[in-house]
This record gives C-alpha cells, sequence and structure tokens, in this order.
C-alpha cells in the first residue's frame, strides 16, 4: 500500500497482494446467486407442501365422511 498525498489515505496499489481480493468477490457473488436460487426453490417447496396439505387435509375429510356412511 502507498500513501495517496492528494488525498492524505491509503490507496491499495492495483499489483498488490489484495489482486485475489477480484477473485474472492467473485466467488462471494457466485455463492450469493447460488443462495438466491435455493431460495427461490425453497419458496416454491414451501408452496407446493401448503397445496398437498390442503390436499390431504381434504381427503381426509372424505375418508371421514365415507367412514360415516359405511
Amino acid at each position: 500500500m502507498s500513501l495517496d498525498p492528494e488525498k492524505g489515505n491509503d490507496v491499495e496499489e492495483i499489483t498488490s497482494p489484495n489482486a485475489p481480493s477480484a477473485r474472492l468477490d467473485q466467488k462471494v457473488s457466485v455463492l450469493e446467486d447460488k443462495i438466491d436460487a435455493m431460495q427461490t426453490r425453497t419458496n416454491a417447496v414451501e408452496k407446493e407442501a401448503e397445496v398437498l396439505k390442503e390436499r390431504l387435509a381434504s381427503l381426509n375429510d372424505r375418508l371421514v365422511a365415507l367412514e360415516k356412511v359405511a
């Protein structure tokens, strides 16, 4: 790192050891995209689970009605 005399603060040099930081940022971005995709799938699964619960409740109601008739 070198001192920028105009700004009076530390400035990272392009050739600094922090160059791998760009690769890490890219990896973080990819992981964030994967997390978003997993969240989307999770939401879809939760909606499907709700539909299945409703169907199960309906089938259970029909079963109870059939048992009363039988």
